[in-house]
């Protein structure tokens, strides 16, 4: 059942008039394909019957600036079983083509709900209201507005001042009643660009920010979400005076847990004898509270396919172990049900763990809403450190996470009432550590080799995940992407692979190679690059159109590289490169050349200590990769004898 009404569709908005002239923001915004002329989010909480009625009423007016306005046809609305879009009105106006000033208005009469699927989500049952606008062209309006019920007041949101492109004028605004105290967070906001008011009418007082004149947020291939800059505010109900009570719904953290440890206690109630036989049977010969733990943890690995699937309360609350035990499939929470339960069938107090992923940039004690976790994980307590257990990482070994939470706080329900907030480590370099040791030798103007890599952590599952489900043909061919050395001359002839399929060896690949054409001859000299593999090339930041939006990495890194290139027959060495270093604070290289009496050789050794790179470090990157994009291109130069 759809949870919105079209039949409801009969209400009329009006574009905003005093900033549509089409000519003016041209000028003002030469290099913007649209602007949003007005953004309103507006909250409107009435109290019946002891609860809260909230309904949000939600509307933009964007005007395109250039001829890729078209590629801005699709629409969308989102709604969940918790926001029910009651109203929704949308059209487009275009110019008149010959009458200047004149339009034609287009109303959308067709929506289409589809549902979005999320990985690693555990609460978001949203789906998606989707349409199209009509002959969008340059200097063409459209309009979209919207009515939206919210159904529990823990379900506010967040409300974004300006997303993607310039906004002349963006308003939040919440009116309650006065037995309602709420309170707010503002996010990346500039209070000389939102303003905020009050105004108290009868028993009503109305909260509004008011925003004007934003820029847009860029995005970027390799940048932090959005949320981590864009302006945005978190609004939520602290309580609500009834007549002889107070109910407290978010005030803290504290109350926080309490929701979700009301939502969850009866969850395993009943525990399942099958997942017993099947713990019992795992841990036969097994010692020890950790060697269990990990047992349990790559079976359910092993034997339970992560599937993200919501639908309202079922988004929050994990299924029960027996059911996730019998389908042989659940989302994370589910994963984190039945690790919990077998931890208890092995004599360990396992945790139901809430957690948000390195997309959302918040802290408990900052925002204590459900905008503050997306993600659900198992975790216990073993000699007073905390293990966390993410079994969506098919292949994580234990001892690691998956690489979206390190850094992330997460939340342990020890029982109904107890709880505490805890850092996930993020993993030091030296235990994601990648090293490549190539032995070359010249055929004609193509390089044979062979090579040894041994890759730790992080480092390793880059090689497990696109290769642990291919035949040894195929994985073959999948390697050549996943190496790019040299040029695209580069094949892979035999590649034998030790602990790929076992999360607790590191992985050894032994390979052999060649690379066609990538010898340079001139006269008597020929030359060569031993740096084949350049994967930092190029990748300096562009300061003005960054903006100072951070670098995102999805993990510490410690890569060395050895190259040994034998001495051909006849030949001399006629130059060597000079060594090179740079060692910055978080990041840096060196790079080295040795030379004995048949071959020389090369080591190269990167380091990365950041999952965020700041605008503090760009200058300094750039000077890195500047340097190293030097060092790239020193050739060695050989001379007949």
């Amino acid at each position: 059942m759809f949870c919105f009404l079209m039949a409801c569709c009969t209400c009329t908005f009006s574009l905003v008039g005093q900033v549509d002239d089409f000519q003016k923001l041209k000028e003002q915004y030469p290099k913007q394909p649209l602007v949003v002329l007005n953004k309103r989010s507006e909250l409107e909480v009435s109290y019946k019957k002891q609860k809260l009625q909230i309904n949000e009423s939600v509307s933009q007016d964007i005007m395109y600036l250039d001829n890729n306005a078209r590629s801005y046809h699709d629409g969308s609305v989102y709604y969940s079983s918790f926001r029910c879009i009651e109203k929704i009105n949308a059209f487009s106006k275009v110019p008149k083509q010959g009458k200047p000033g004149k339009f034609r208005k287009h109303k959308v009469k067709m929506f289409t709900a589809v549902n979005v699927a999320s990985a690693g989500i555990f609460y978001d049952d949203q789906e998606e209201l989707g349409f199209n606008y009509v002959g969008l062209t340059k200097g063409a309006k459209t309009h979209l507005a919207y009515k939206v019920s919210v159904s529990d007041p823990k379900f506010l949101g967040r409300n974004f001042f300006s997303y993607g492109n310039p906004t002349l004028k963006s308003v939040v605004s919440i009116k309650i009643p006065e037995n309602v105290e709420i309170g707010y967070e503002l996010i990346n906001v500039d209070t000389n660009l939102v303003k905020y008011s009050v105004l108290k009418k009868g028993k009503y007082t109305t909260h509004t920010w008011t925003g004007t004149k934003l820029k847009g947020h860029k995005r970027f291939s390799n940048g932090i979400d959005m949320s981590y800059y864009a302006p945005h505010i978190v609004i939520f109900f602290k309580s609500v005076q009834h007549e002889n009570s107070i109910e407290y719904i978010l005030p803290d953290t504290k109350a926080l847990y309490s929701w979700y440890s009301s939502i969850v206690k009866d969850v395993n109630a009943v525990k399942s004898e099958v997942l017993k036989e099947i713990t019992d049977s795992l841990l036969v010969g097994v010692d020890g509270t950790e060697d269990k733990a990990k047992e349990i943890y790559y079976w359910v690995q092993d034997n339970i396919k992560y599937v993200a699937f919501e639908d309202g309360m079922g988004g929050f609350v994990p299924r029960d172990a027996s059911l996730v035990c019998q389908r042989r499939f659940g989302d994370c929470k589910d994963m984190s049900s039945i690790i919990v339960e077998m931890l208890e069938h092995a004599g360990i107090d396992g945790n139901l763990t809430w957690i948000g992923t390195r997309s959302l940039p918040y802290k408990y004690s900052q925002i204590h809403t459900p905008s503050v976790d997306n993600h659900m994980i198992a975790s216990y307590v073993h000699d007073g450190k905390v293990v966390f257990l993410d079994a969506v990482g098919s292949y994580t070994p234990y001892g690691f996470t998956t690489s979206m939470i390190q850094g992330k706080e997460a939340l342990l329900g020890i029982n109904d009432t107890v709880f505490r907030v805890e850092e996930v480590p993020v993993v030091p370099k030296e235990k994601n550590a990648k090293t490549d040791v190539i032995e070359l030798t010249l055929d004609g103007n193509k390089l044979k080799g062979k090579g040894e890599i041994i890759a730790l952590g992080y480092s390793k599952l880059g090689f497990v995940y696109p290769l642990i489900n291919l035949n040894d043909e195929k994985r073959k061919d999948k390697l050549v992407g996943v190496l790019e050395k040299g040029n695209n001359k580069f094949l892979i002839e035999k590649a034998v692979f030790n602990g790929l399929e076992d999360r607790d060896k590191d992985l050894n690949l032994n390979y052999s190679f060649t690379v066609g054409n990538y010898v340079n001859s001139h006269g008597d000299e020929f030359y060569i690059n031993l740096h084949l593999d350049k994967s930092l090339r190029g990748e300096d930041l562009d300061l003005i159109k960054r903006e100072g939006i951070a670098v995102k990495f999805d993990q510490t890194t410690l890569d060395t590289i050895r190259v040994s290139f034998e001495i051909p027959k006849g030949y001399k060495l006629d130059h060597l490169p000079a060594d090179e270093l740079y060692k910055g604070e978080q990041f840096g290289f060196q790079v080295r050349y040795r030379k004995t009496a048949t071959t020389v050789s090369m080591e190269a050794v990167y380091f990365n200590n950041l999952l965020m790179m700041g605008d503090t470090y760009f200058e300094k990157w750039n000077q890195m990769i500047a340097k190293l994009n030097s060092v790239y291109q020193e050739n060695i130069v050989f001379k007949k004898q």
